[in-house]
């Protein structure tokens, strides 16, 4: 959880709002 939280807050503040949610959700799916 630390790392997903820790690389979250690394993409948002170089990518769009869009593509850190893309981020997040492949992550997701990669876990799943």
């Amino acid at each position: 959880e630390l790392r997903i939280i820790k690389g979250v807050g690394h993409m948002s503040m170089q990518e769009k709002p869009t593509e850190v949610i893309n981020e997040i959700v492949n992550f997701i799916n990669e876990l799943l």
